[in-house]
């Protein structure tokens, strides 16, 4: 089973999901949240939690509360759902690894910044071991943790693993895509964060073009 290090940070949001009555009140002009919500509750109530559907109509709210910034209900929606999956799927299922992914980049808007580590790290390692260190998702779970170790003024650290990530972004891509784009000046931020001034400015100006060259 996966390895929880920060099981007391997940534990305060209760295990079952209880939608609470008023949920579409976040934003009433939604109509987008008050349609995923219906879905939800219907799946809820005909096929049950834990059938596939249900738990992509959970994370389809979820990633609409996030939009609107309600992190705390769509934290509780995430963490959920990738329970369910890890529980159905086992840890290794590319379901359960983009669940994974989702959790940790809720964890790390709520700023609970070492749950989002742990599980970050953890959802690299596995998608490498899943799928390779060159994978799409492998890459998408490496960019995340890198915002999480910067959210945490971990620059060393954040700064090592973009440069791998731009690495293999520029391997698998080349130079004039807006992921390589996104990866330089992401570095070049983390750089700058060390005072690594012309490191950071000479990327920045690479990124500048090459997002010119893509738009």
């Amino acid at each position: 089973h996966l390895k929880n290090p920060n099981q007391q940070n997940l534990e305060q949001f209760p295990s079952g999901v209880e939608l609470p009555p008023d949920v579409c009140h976040v934003d009433e002009r939604n109509e987008v949240l008050q349609l995923k919500n219906e879905v939800l509750t219907r799946r809820l109530r005909v096929l049950g939690e834990r059938h596939p559907d249900t738990i992509s109509a959970m994370e389809n709210v979820a990633a609409t509360l996030q939009d609107m910034q309600n992190f705390g209900y769509s934290l509780e929606l995430i963490k959920h759902a990738f329970e369910l999956r890890r529980e159905i799927l086992g840890e290794d299922h590319v379901k359960t690894l983009q669940t994974m992914l989702e959790l940790v980049s809720a964890l790390r808007q709520m700023r609970r910044l070492d749950a989002a580590l742990e599980f970050g790290r953890q959802c690299v390692s596995i998608n490498a071991k899943v799928f390779g260190s060159a994978h799409p998702n492998t890459l998408a779970a490496m960019e995340e943790l890198s915002c999480v170790l910067n959210d945490m003024h971990r620059f060393d650290e954040a700064a090592e693993l973009r440069f791998k990530l731009l690495a293999l972004r520029q391997q698998l891509a080349g130079e004039e895509t807006l992921d390589t784009s996104i990866a330089m000046l992401e570095l070049s931020e983390t750089l700058a964060m060390l005072g690594r001034e012309e490191e950071a400015d000479a990327l920045l100006d690479r990124a500048s073009q090459l997002d010119w060259i893509n738009n």
